[in-house]
């Protein structure tokens, strides 16, 4: 059986290699999501079930005769029955626009602070209005110095999976691949979270010499029940007793801290729509912007910024579907699990694979364990993104993906 699984993982590493080349070439962007999901659905599964998808024909070290390209591209014949048996029923999401026109607009988006939104089949941005974000704040939490293997806790407050590059990062995207058995998500209330993508803490001139002092952004997507917006969390952490500056008049302990004004997101949202969304934050000389794409509207946030995130030292984020502030949990339902995918964009344009490093500055968690060695660094290399991909689930028996099938999905 061993060496059954080791043909497995080379079958199925070039099956997704070889269909993925037919999915360029044609344009398909609904072929090479269903390729991402499907292998990403079989990293989750036992690994019977990747044995079994290259062995069941007498351990000949080839696909299964079910695992064709037809079965991607229109056949409901699809190849991953022994996995989704032992998975379990998937919800799936919307799709999101593709990304090509995601990365179009992103090109286009307004360098002037203000509040905007774009349809789904539009190339304009458009005004939209701003408000005050929710006066709640995120918390933050010095990163534990937790390293390699670790025992299994609950995602979140300096326990999570952060890729680390040594150039310093422009932008930073979110997404989360698949969901498996997601139904249900509380925080005192029913669909009660933040997505928050977060900086490492970084040195900025908004401290002013006062000793010590590091800056640190939040992008946040913002659900509490029918309310829903994103904005960005600016902080001076260990700022010290003096008055906070202007611009971020809210304390915590020593730290000084203030949000943008907010973007209302029209389009209702579920828990279970989490690999519908995508959650960007960027920053460049005009400003930082925080961009939520969703399948019916797209929504942003420009600011100019008070810690002068463009040009630190930006090279770690953090992103993750967590409780919705001061330090609370978002706590999903019974044997969940969630793929989470967080890609980076540098200003040297570097496609190098970045380092799996445990840690996270967010105080807020999920009541999700890592799923042990499941950090996956891929290569920039044909996409132009590095990124990294790990699991957390609270379901019994979750295994860690096999990177090697991973790494070879391009983005979508």
């Amino acid at each position: 059986m061993v060496g059954c699984r080791v043909s497995a993982d080379r079958a199925f590493q070039q099956w997704a290699k070889s269909n993925m080349v037919v999915a360029r070439k044609r344009k398909d962007d609904d072929m090479k999501s269903k390729i991402f999901t499907y292998a990403t659905s079989v990293a989750i599964g036992a690994s019977i079930s990747i044995s079994m998808l290259a062995c069941s024909d007498g351990a000949s070290g080839e696909p299964s005769t079910q695992t064709r390209t037809d079965d991607l591209v229109g056949s409901s014949n699809q190849p991953a029955a022994s996995s989704a048996a032992q998975l379990g029923p998937s919800q799936p999401s919307a799709k999101l626009p593709s990304r090509e026109w995601r990365r179009k607009v992103a090109e286009s988006l307004p360098t002037t602070a203000g509040c905007y939104k774009i349809a789904p089949s539009a190339d304009v941005w458009e005004s939209a209005p701003c408000s005050a974000a929710p006066n709640r704040l995120p918390t933050h939490r010095l990163p534990h110095g937790r390293f390699g293997s670790q025992a299994a806790e609950n995602v979140g407050n300096g326990n999570d999976l952060l890729p680390m590059v040594a150039s310093q990062i422009s932008s930073a995207d979110g997404t989360f691949p698949s969901t498996t058995n997601l139904t249900t998500e509380t925080d005192g209330a029913s669909n009660v979270f933040t997505l928050q993508l977060n900086t490492n803490f970084f040195s900025t001139t908004a401290c002013a010499g006062h000793a010590g002092c590091t800056g640190w952004q939040q992008f946040i997507f913002d659900k509490n029940g029918a309310a829903q917006s994103i904005y960005m969390q600016e902080w001076l952490i260990n700022w010290g007793n003096s008055a906070c500056p202007a611009g971020l008049p809210n304390r915590f302990g020593t730290d000084c801290w203030g949000n943008t004004a907010a973007t209302t997101v029209s389009s209702a949202i579920d828990i279970t729509d989490l690999s519908g969304l995508e959650l960007v934050g960027h920053t460049s000389g005009g400003g930082d912007v925080v961009v939520l794409y969703t399948p019916s509207g797209s929504f942003s946030r420009v600011s100019a910024g008070m810690v002068n995130l463009f040009g630190s030292m930006w090279n770690s984020a953090e992103f993750n579907v967590f409780g919705n502030g001061g330090g609370s949990q978002a706590t999903f339902n019974n044997n969940a699990t969630i793929a989470v995918r967080l890609g980076l964009v540098t200003v040297d344009s570097s496609v190098a694979s970045p380092i799996c490093q445990s840690g996270g500055t967010t105080g807020e968690t999920n009541n999700l364990n890592l799923v042990p060695s499941s950090c996956c660094p891929i290569s920039g290399v044909g996409s132009g993104e590095p990124a990294i991909t790990f699991l957390e689930s609270n379901a019994a028996g979750t295994q860690a993906p096999y990177c090697m099938l991973l790494s070879t999905i391009t983005l979508l």
